[in-house]
């Protein structure tokens, strides 16, 4: 028997059982669109942290208040003005910035955009590496008179004023107008970033936030010193300039740019493994399902294959029959796999805070999987197909 004629019968007898063919695609489909979807989104994630890191720097250090035991109870330590000044003074640190920020709505004369408002002073874009596309910082004077005025993120700019320029409009946030006097560049790989309005720090204290204290300072530290000895330095001198002893670790807390996207790559690499696993279990479930409806299809058409074997069909012949079904099965569902993991993965760019990296690798060990698959799975059943005795499958009713 010709290799055509071979697989004209296979793919005659997946279209005379379309049920069970369709099961097991979709099966497949599911399978390979996810692991498409798991390695894109994952290499999104891993390039978007990278680019995190190479923009906010490897030097930045987190510093905000804590809380310290006194007689068994819990007493909060806000981070004041003086807790600033220790910082300022210490060598090894190259620029000190308070931030305190919330959740607003700001408003235009044509539109509103929920966005947080991030309070600092004139140094933090410098210290964050932000730069402006439009207009300038505000001054230091600006800054000491808590005026009101603001910097708006990409995106805050984009839905409140579209592609006109913001430079010296109104924006109103919370019950206060703030003249626009710049707009940052756009970030990009943080759509956070993005959505911020930033304003002098005694504005958002006394108009937004009503507070005296900072939610949190951002230092940028000198190369003189690793970062984890500074980041350490700084909590003993806070503890010092406090009258606090090592006891009372947690009355400040501190932390790194480089810890916080070493958080962010291992929760990447767990949601990474853990999606790798569901799209195996689908690839071993649709492989399954192949097996089963296989080895249904074997008992079903028994008598056939007896009837074909005495008309001179040989043992290899039946077994590729068989075979060439399972295969077919994987492959369609591979293809139609990478093509759905394809589209969610450009649908995930549109939503997510990173876009997805779609790259010919996983498509290829998509589509070589469902191979593999499908060769694992028809295997068992074109074998016993292959190896019926012809007088006892002629027997069967």
């Amino acid at each position: 028997m010709t290799f055509w004629c071979t697989l004209q019968l296979a793919f005659g007898s997946l279209w005379k059982h379309k049920l069970r063919t369709l099961i097991n695609w979709l099966g497949v489909l599911i399978g390979v669109a996810s692991l498409i979807l798991t390695e894109a989104v994952a290499g999104g994630a891993k390039s978007s942290i990278q680019n995190r890191l190479d923009a906010m720097g490897k030097d930045l250090i987190f510093v905000w208040g804590g809380q310290r035991q006194r007689g068994g109870v819990s007493v909060w330590m806000d981070l004041a003005e003086k807790d600033l000044e220790v910082m300022r003074h210490q060598p090894f640190l190259n620029g000190v910035a308070p931030v305190v920020e919330g959740q607003a709505v700001a408003i235009s004369p044509t539109s509103n955009y929920s966005c947080e408002f991030r309070g600092t002073t004139v140094n933090y874009l410098g210290i964050k590496n932000f730069k402006l596309a439009l207009g300038r910082n505000f001054s230091e004077e600006e800054a000491r008179a808590g005026a009101t005025v603001v910097i708006l993120g990409k995106a805050v700019r984009d839905k409140l004023f579209g592609s006109a320029d913001p430079i010296n409009s109104s924006v109103r946030l919370g019950k206060f107008a703030y003249k626009v006097v710049g707009v940052l560049e756009e970030v990009g790989n943080d759509k956070h970033q993005d959505s911020v309005a930033i304003m002098p720090v005694r504005t958002a204290q006394q108009r937004l936030k009503r507070t005296s204290y900072y939610d949190y300072a951002l230092l940028r530290n000198r190369d003189r010193m690793p970062i984890e000895q500074s980041q350490q330095r700084v909590r003993q001198e806070l503890l010092r300039a406090n009258n606090l002893k090592e006891d009372d670790s947690e009355a400040f807390g501190a932390t790194s740019s480089q810890e916080i996207l070493k958080s962010y790559r291992q929760g990447s690499q767990t949601f990474g493994y853990l999606s790798l696993f569901t799209a195996a279990i689908c690839l071993i479930s649709g492989g399954m399902g192949i097996t089963n409806t296989s080895l249904m299809s074997v008992r079903d058409r028994t008598r056939e294959i007896g009837i074909r074997m005495a008309v001179g069909a040989r043992s290899r012949d039946i077994l590729l029959q068989f075979l060439f079904e399972a295969l077919s099965v994987a492959i369609l569902g591979g293809l139609s796999g990478a093509l759905v993991g394809v589209g969610l993965a450009s649908w995930a760019a549109e939503v997510t805070s990173w876009p997805p990296i779609i790259t010919v690798r996983s498509i290829v060990f998509g589509l070589g999987s469902s191979v593999i698959v499908g060769l694992l799975a028809g295997m068992y059943p074109a074998l016993v197909a292959s190896r019926l005795d012809p007088v006892v499958a002629l027997a069967r009713d």
